[in-house]
């Protein structure tokens, strides 16, 4: 009699579904199975013209059960069951659930500061796209960059040598390790922040590039009113929530001046500014200087 394979939770935390997949993923990656790891081709990064939303810092997806399809600007890569995908910073990119994939798991990891953020992507009946559940925080080694290993990884993906090979099987087994090590500390407090506040933060290094994104969208996304949100974040920062979303962006902005050849338009609408001459009067009142002249003067 076969036996049958154990049905996922659909109520399991992103920690105790990401513990035992880290943990097998660990183990096979030190055996010296086959590539578990598909990383796209690294072009088209930063590039707003291609209709697909990109991150700042990378994205880790370690598929469960079913299949992920991940498009890129020129390529679609098909996630199976116990394989990585790293999506690289600025990397624009489309999630969907692919075809036979009953009880839909994947694990995304995000990266913001010194936190990874960990959520399940389930499917959704009658959407295409999975659908990402309430996140958990982690605080990794190395704390004060936790993406480190996966930029090197990204990187060391051009080469295609041997070597380089070797290299990020080391790396991801590496990374796999901190994940595993931040699995079994307490969730992090943030410097005194409360659960809300981390939410807040989170939802803003995600979703920068959204036009949407407010004080009150925040609001509605965490399931609190809008002045609570404000003071609570205000009182634990120092900074007013509106003017904290500005910073990011403009901090989003000038990494993609002096690093991408995106014109200033695209910037702006990369950065969640739909009107271009908004974004300038944004950014030389919290800069000093037009973002043409910041540009000029950075560049090496």
């Amino acid at each position: 009699m076969t036996a049958r394979r154990p049905q996922p939770d659909p109520t399991a935390s992103a920690r105790a579904l990401a513990r035992p997949a880290l943990l097998a993923l660990l183990r096979r990656l030190a055996a010296g199975h086959d590539r578990l790891w598909l990383i796209p081709n690294v072009r088209h990064a930063f590039d707003a013209k291609r209709g697909r939303h990109f991150h700042l810092l990378p994205e880790l997806f370690l598929q469960v059960r079913g299949c992920s399809i991940i498009r890129f600007p020129d390529q679609t890569l098909a996630l199976r069951p116990g394989r990585l995908l790293l999506v690289p910073r600025g990397m624009p990119h489309e999630e969907y659930t692919g075809p036979n994939s009953r009880d839909f798991r994947n694990l995304v990891f995000m990266y913001s500061g010194r936190h990874v953020h960990v959520h399940i992507g389930r499917q959704v009946p009658g959407h295409a796209q999975p659908r990402g559940g309430p996140s958990e925080t982690l605080l990794c080694e190395p704390a004060d960059d936790p993406a480190r290993y996966l930029n090197d990884i990204a990187a060391l993906s051009q080469d295609g040598s041997p070597r380089a090979e070797t290299a990020i099987r080391g790396l991801f087994m590496a990374h796999a390790a901190c994940l595993l090590h931040g699995l079994d500390t307490p969730a992090p407090s943030g410097e005194g922040e409360s659960g809300i506040v981390l939410h807040c933060r989170r939802f803003i290094h995600q979703r920068l590039a959204d036009p949407q994104l407010s004080v009150k969208t925040l609001a509605g996304w965490i399931s609190c009113a809008p002045d609570y949100l404000s003071h609570c974040f205000s009182r634990e920062t120092g900074m007013r929530l509106s003017r904290f979303i500005h910073a990011q962006r403009i901090r989003h902005a000038q990494t993609l001046l002096t690093g991408s050849p995106m014109n200033i338009s695209e910037i702006a609408l990369s950065c969640g500014y739909r009107d271009p001459g908004h974004f300038a009067r944004v950014f030389r009142q919290m800069v000093g200087r037009s973002p043409r002249a910041w540009r000029k003067t950075s560049l090496p």
